[in-house]
């Protein structure tokens, strides 16, 4: 076998060498392992991610749009927090429930003998769920805010407005604007019965005429009145 013979097949033999040892190395490796599948995630995160226009004023609108929305998401938590640090409540369960067409109305486990008074401001984990409507020695009566007698002045995204039951719903009624569906509702205080800066939920479709001078929503609570088993007292003076 000639010399040059003898190189061949030593090129041809290193070649499956080094490719056999290549692909071990790669089906072994590690840190092979790991990048390749973080690699095909981030692709795949990125590749959903849209990027900025070229018109100047679309992503300025889509910037001043998102920062809108999270400062009014953090006033709302700014003011429930602060709510919660300085306002002194009282934790009660519901005992009784009247819940019919014409009424909507619960009794509570504390009363009187625990400082609780008529015209305080009841809530459900931060959200208006009534005010106190009489009370005992050991418990109350509360009107929620399903019940048909029941009103609050109300804020959404700065706009005022009354909320009651209409027609066995709740409304957010008297807004100025028709065009703030999807926007979290809290009470403002100014009707002197209510604590102001309570979430009392989200407006949801329009149900006034277009006709109307102002808009009226439908309101979507962040409970089910019938699942609420446990309520806070908030132990404030208002008017009656």
């Amino acid at each position: 076998m000639d010399e040059r013979r003898v190189r061949l097949y030593l090129s041809i033999v290193l070649g499956l060498f080094i490719f056999t040892a290549g692909r071990i190395i790669t089906d072994t490796n590690p840190i092979y392992d790991i990048g390749e599948p973080l690699f095909s995630r981030l692709d795949n995160v990125t590749s959903g991610i849209s990027p900025i226009g070229s018109d100047p004023a679309t992503n300025q609108q889509a910037l001043q749009s998102l920062n809108d929305s999270l400062k009014s998401e953090n006033e709302k938590l700014r003011g429930q927090l602060e709510l919660k640090s300085t306002t002194p409540f009282l934790n009660a369960e519901i005992t009784r429930r009247e819940l019919q067409s014409f009424r909507r109305m619960v009794w509570i486990n504390v009363g009187e003998n625990d400082g609780v008074k008529v015209g305080q401001t009841v809530t459900h984990k931060g959200a208006i769920f009534g005010v106190v409507d009489e009370t005992f020695d050991d418990s109350a009566h509360i009107r929620t805010v399903l019940d048909p007698d029941f009103r609050a002045t109300i804020t959404i995204s700065g706009q005022q407005g009354i909320l009651k039951v209409e027609h066995g719903s709740l409304i957010a009624d008297l807004i100025p604007s028709k065009e703030l569906e999807g926007q979290s509702i809290l009470t403002d205080g100014l009707d002197g019965r209510t604590v102001a800066g309570l979430n009392v939920g989200i407006s949801d479709n329009l149900v006034s005429d277009t006709s109307d001078v102002f808009g009226a929503y439908n309101v979507l609570l962040p409970y089910q009145i019938y699942d609420v088993q446990f309520v806070e007292v908030l132990k404030t003076e208002v008017a009656q």
